[in-house]
């Protein structure tokens, strides 16, 4: 009974960091409530400023690693901390207020909006939205997300609100092309559900206030 017991246990364990591992990207609209202008490629050590000055007070220090996120050894909940998470591609996005001269500012709680500074040694782990965007969504393809209401699922003939709509629009939000983006919109070949058919037209992918539509897939 007692090794059936550990058994257990064991498999409970491997379960949770399974799932840990596994990481998210967002799916609902309105599971993120912080965008920002862009996203910020966070490194496993995360040490946030209160102001972009290394001589200002540290705020926060995260770590995380392939079994989830840390800090001072307490596990945190990944969905607070990131746009979206996966540990076995190195990937952990945080969304960006603002940037100056090496620093950036960052969300570090989606919940209460709590916000730091991170000093920033590679450009490179900086991409505006737009960048983001075009570079992932248009190798891995993108989808919309589930709560998205109906009339921002409609493909147009021109990137213009009050364009002609497509006739067809049975598409599938899962399955989604970018092909090119011009402002708040984004030329797309959908495929329909039995993926048979496809259709090209505009669709909107961010709002004027800078609320993201749709996301691309992380691979």
């Amino acid at each position: 009974m007692k090794k059936i017991f550990v058994l257990l246990v064991s498999f409970l364990l491997l379960s949770t960091t399974m799932a840990l591992a596994g990481g998210f990207i967002p799916r609902y609209g309105d599971s993120v409530k912080y965008f920002g202008i862009g996203v910020y490629f966070a490194p496993k050590n995360i040490k946030i400023y209160a102001q972009p000055n290394i001589k200002s007070n540290p705020v926060s220090f995260f770590q995380w690693n392939e079994f989830g996120v840390s800090q001072n050894n307490e596990e945190l909940s990944s969905r607070n901390l990131f746009l979206a998470f996966d540990a076995e591609k190195e990937i952990a996005l945080m969304a960006v207020t603002d940037e100056t001269e090496g620093w950036y500012e960052v969300v570090y709680n989606q919940q209460t909006g709590d916000k730091g500074w991170i000093k920033d040694t590679q450009p490179t782990h900086f991409l505006s939205w737009l960048d983001f965007m075009m570079s992932f969504g248009r190798n891995n393809k993108i989808y919309l997300f589930s709560d998205l209401p109906e009339e921002y699922r409609i493909l147009r003939t021109s990137p213009e609100e009050g364009s002609q709509a497509l006739k067809s629009t049975n598409y599938s939000p899962e399955n989604i092309k970018l092909i090119y983006i011009r402002g708040n919109w984004m030329l797309v070949r959908a495929l329909d559900y039995a993926k048979q058919d496809s259709f090209i037209g505009w669709i909107r992918w961010r709002s004027d206030d800078g609320t993201i539509f749709a996301f691309p897939y992380l691979k």
